[in-house]
């Protein structure tokens, strides 16, 4: 007796599972939706996934329209167990007025039992805007980073560290993302609202940590949801920049250091005589005293003459004579060096 599908009715074909291919595979894809939807960002390109944002790198519309109607798919499809999606291809094949892709086909490839089945999908694409663009159109923030210098203005040399990490923080951490709504100069300083506070502390930290500044957090109801009853809060992180930078020459402990700079919060010092690192805490740079420029002249080191060197002061033009211990044991006639006076005490080190 010939065998047939007890489905159909139909003799003579291979069966899958006693039913012939054509119903073994219309049972199988006949929850996997067709018409599918998929919302684009017009702004930002990002797509719904469900009640999601998602944003991905890949500028070209079509390529995020493929991704968004996969996901879309995966999504929503279900099927047996015993079947599995070998992989899904596809392309946008109808365009809009500006180019966007309006319609995307995708091309699905089941197998199950040794076998595999093929079948088209389509997908329709809807523009709208996403929160986030909404957000930042409307110039709305939820954290404040306010970043000033230790008397309020920020030197040329912490504006630049600044802008720096800025930059980093967009390419490490936002990936183009404009988490950032705005960046004004302000009273000597720079201020910058994010639309999240999770990220305005996560920026503040990392520039602690590069720059050794101390943070302070501040919270401000802006307002009850009358719906929750859930209160809004505005934030606002003050970064205080220290004034010590690198390059900087501070006495510490009696000795003379060169700020190299700051790491994960702790100051780093080297030794301008034996060249040793430290770092110091944050607790512990309260005795680091900055050595004003004032009190540091260029020096030209002369004879030695007994327990004496003569130098002459390359900006006053006159000639001094100090004991020899005071003169760093790395320099010699001719070199270049720094007289310092430290609290009434006078050291010779090399230029640095």
């Amino acid at each position: 007796m010939d065998r047939f599908c007890p489905k159909c009715g139909s003799k003579g074909k291979t069966l899958i599972k006693n039913l012939c291919e054509t119903c073994f595979w219309d049972q199988r894809v006949s929850h996997i939706p067709n018409n599918l939807i998929v919302k684009l960002c017009r702004s930002c390109l990002s797509y719904l996934q469900g009640k999601k944002w998602v944003r991905i790198r890949k500028k070209d519309p079509n390529s995020v329209a493929l991704e968004g109607a996969i996901n879309e798919l995966k999504r929503n499809i279900t099927i047996p167990k015993d079947t599995k999606i070998l992989k899904i291809e596809g392309g946008a094949t109808e365009w809009n007025l500006s180019g966007l892709p309006k319609k995307v086909v995708l091309d699905i490839t089941l197998t199950s039992e040794g076998a595999s089945s093929s079948l088209k999908r389509e997908a329709t694409v809807e523009y709208i805007t996403c929160d986030f663009c909404q957000s930042v159109a409307s110039g709305k923030y939820e954290a404040l980073v306010q970043i000033r210098g230790e008397e309020g203005q920020l030197s040329e040399e912490s504006r630049k560290t600044v802008e720096s990490s800025i930059d980093k923080f967009y390419r490490n951490v936002l990936k183009d993302r404009s988490d950032i709504t705005e960046i004004q100069e302000k009273d000597g300083g720079i201020d910058i609202k994010f639309l999240t506070s999770s990220k305005a502390r996560l920026f503040a930290k990392k520039l602690s940590e590069i720059t050794g500044a101390d943070l302070k957090e501040t919270a401000k109801i802006m307002g009850t949801d009358r719906m929750t009853g859930k209160r809004h809060y505005r934030t606002t992180i003050s970064v205080k920049l220290p004034a010590l930078e690198p390059g900087d020459l501070v006495s510490f402990k009696e000795r003379i250091f060169k700020v190299l700079g700051h790491h994960r919060g702790k100051l780093i010092l080297e030794d301008v005589e034996d060249h040793k690192r430290r770092s110091l805490s944050q607790r512990a740079t309260a005795d680091v005293a900055k050595i004003d420029k004032t009190d540091i002249k260029r020096v030209s080191i002369g004879a030695r003459s007994g327990s004496t060197v003569t130098i002459l002061d390359l900006e006053e033009k006159r000639f001094l004579e100090l004991p020899s211990e005071k003169i760093s044991g790395d320099l010699k006639e001719g070199d270049v060096g720094l007289l310092i006076n430290l609290d009434g005490k006078e050291k010779v080190i090399r230029r640095q």
